[in-house]
């Protein structure tokens, strides 16, 4: 344990009324780190979810418990009064109550912020709309394989705030940052990765720009002893490193003279030209290649050799779920399934990956205000696209996006069918797909008018791809 770190915390909340706003695995995680710190701190536990849903784990943690206090259900903000400070957890939007209270002095922060303040080895933050939990652990792979026994924690690996009490200053820590963390952020990693900046959240969010400004969190607090790795391909993140006080490193899916790697025809190369890998040799493939650079450019700042860095990136293995993954071969037609597709780019990179084969796709879901529009062009011109199978409710927009553009840019439109659950989606892919072709489920939405997440939708697919396979065959 370290002594100094855990002082820096007892410091902290001495003396202060904590509320732990969300009641997840990381509100938990917060209980149970600060409550053996704070033996005669006084708790406030606050959660949307009513008691009598809470899980065995949530009861255990907090029933009997002298130093807690539950507020859950409808009345749960009504407990914003009654502290210091608020340790907000991720999945909590900024509501206008949150912003009142911090008008009122309270101090709001959270795991992230309390691990990046304490923390004394390296952190290298990964965020980005898509690619975070892929760029993340190519780094944490690299790293490791060169000996320097990083760990991954956060969203993917190990919760952070345990990892204080084992802390010194040689260890590197690799996060994935989501929006919502970076949101109460007041210090940056000392390495920062921007991946990409695609139009998601705003159903968290009020506005895009707010959306970019937490993710700018992850470079706004850094010194020029750190760095900021960050993508060319994006103005907003080009703008964003012009302005940063770390030592800026781009990278890009194509030539650019800015560019420290790159990715041209089937090779990565560095600044020079000189060529880091082949693209066939490496597991990722198509745009998803683009989480390799990021992560070459770390073990640049951490000199690893090119040979160590070669040998990494033919070893790494893709992070499962993460991709297209093929459910099964029914009736010679090919179910494919792209979990984390939630937004219309990943859409568009799923098709991108798979080819002309994928006749029919699965479109569609929970509503959070995203332009599809160029998803709908984009199938337009894909006219191996030949059923759309929608979803409510973004699928349905969808569908009428592109029937208007269609008659619009004179193109013929895919067949369209409205599916109002899971099954009936599925039967209408086995009616509709032609032997040798692809069904791929990439809605470009999340799932959450539908299905409780993205679990729960890419097993639902499965399962019934599955059985009313068997019951064809």
């Amino acid at each position: 344990m370290t002594r100094s770190n855990t002082n820096k915390i007892i410091a902290k909340f001495s003396g202060k009324r904590i509320l732990i706003l969300g009641f997840g695995l990381e509100g938990q995680s917060s209980l149970r780190f600060l409550q053996p710190l704070l033996p005669n701190a006084q708790f406030v536990i606050s959660d949307q979810l009513p008691l009598n849903k809470w899980s065995k784990n949530q009861l255990a943690q907090t029933q009997n418990n002298p130093q807690v206090n539950i507020y859950a259900g409808d009345s749960y903000l009504e407990s914003l009064d009654l502290c210091d400070v608020i340790i907000k957890t991720p999945g909590i939007p900024y509501l206008r109550q949150l912003i009142q209270a911090e008008i009122k002095g309270k101090l709001i922060t959270s795991n992230v912020q309390l691990f990046l303040e304490t923390v004394e080895g390296k952190v290298i933050g990964v965020t980005g709309t898509k690619g975070k939990s892929t760029t993340a652990s190519v780094t944490y792979h690299i790293l490791k394989h060169a000996g320097l026994r990083p760990i991954l924690a956060g969203n993917i690996g190990r919760p952070t705030l345990p990892l204080i009490l084992e802390d010194n200053p040689g260890k590197i820590y690799v996060l994935e940052l989501s929006s919502h963390q970076l949101r109460t952020v007041s210090i940056s990693p000392h390495i920062a990765i921007f991946m990409n900046f695609y139009p998601e959240h705003l159903d968290y969010n009020q506005t895009l720009e707010e959306y970019f400004s937490s993710k700018a969190n992850i470079t706004l607090f850094q010194t020029p002893n750190d760095y900021f790795i960050y993508n060319l391909d994006f103005a907003q993140i080009v703008a964003l490193a012009e302005k940063t006080q770390a030592q800026a490193k781009g990278f890009s899916l194509s030539p650019q003279a800015q560019a420290e790697v790159y990715l041209e025809n089937d090779s990565i190369k560095d600044k020079a030209g000189k060529v880091i890998a082949r693209t066939d040799s490496l597991a990722l493939k198509g745009k998803a290649t683009q989480n390799y650079l990021p992560a070459i450019l770390v073990s640049q700042i951490y000199n690893i050799s090119p040979d160590l860095l070669s040998s990494a990136l033919k070893t790494y293995k893709p992070l499962q779920g993460h991709f297209p993954q093929i459910v099964g071969i029914y009736k010679r037609v090919t179910f494919v399934d792209d979990p984390l597709s939630t937004i219309p780019e990943t859409t568009m990179l799923a098709v991108d990956s798979l080819g002309d084969r994928v006749q029919t796709l699965f479109l569609g879901g929970h509503e959070r205000n995203l332009d599809y529009s160029g998803l709908a062009e984009y199938i337009l011109n894909h006219p191996h696209i030949e059923n759309l199978i929608l979803f409510p409710i973004t699928g349905e927009r969808t569908g009428q996006l592109i029937k208007s553009l269609s008659i619009k840019l004179d193109l013929q439109a895919p067949s369209l069918y409205s599916a109002p659950n899971m099954r009936r989606g599925v039967e209408i892919a086995y009616e509709v797909t032609q032997p040798d072709q692809i069904a791929l489920m990439s809605p470009g939405a999340t799932s959450f008018s539908m299905f409780k997440d993205y679990k729960h939708r890419s097993n639902r697919f499965k399962f019934w791809v599955k059985k009313l396979g068997r019951n064809l065959d």
